[in-house]
Formats: structure tokens, sequence, C-alpha cells
């Protein structure tokens, strides 16, 4: 699956949070989260469930 990233960057935006505090959310490293958003590969659903529940959007809107 590919991640919408200019989604999930916008999501951060609204919410007004780093992608630190995105991490601590997500209970992962903030070096995991840097590596997901810039790197061109598919992922999991679980990732992209994880995004969707720190970022309190639908999982659907968050992949391409």
């Amino acid at each position: 699956m590919k991640l919408n990233i200019e989604k999930i960057y916008k999501e951060i935006e609204r919410l007004g949070i780093s992608r630190r505090k995105l991490a601590k959310k997500m209970g992962m490293k903030s070096q995991w989260i840097y590596a997901v958003l810039t790197t061109d590969k598919s992922h999991t659903f679980k990732t992209v469930e994880k995004f969707a529940h720190a970022l309190n959007v639908d999982p659907k809107d968050l992949v391409i």
C-alpha cells in the first residue's frame, strides 16, 4: 500500500503537531516516522492504521 504522504503532512499541520509528537501518539520512534515519510515504498495496512488512528482519519484517506 502506498501512503498518501501529502495527506499525512496536511493532517499533521491541521492538528498542529510535530512528527515527534505524532510518533509518540503512535508508540513509535521519530526516526521510524521519518523513514516511512521519506521512502517511496509500500507499507502494510497496520502502518496505515497506526497513522489513521493517530491522525483521527479514515485509513482509506491515507492511501493512494
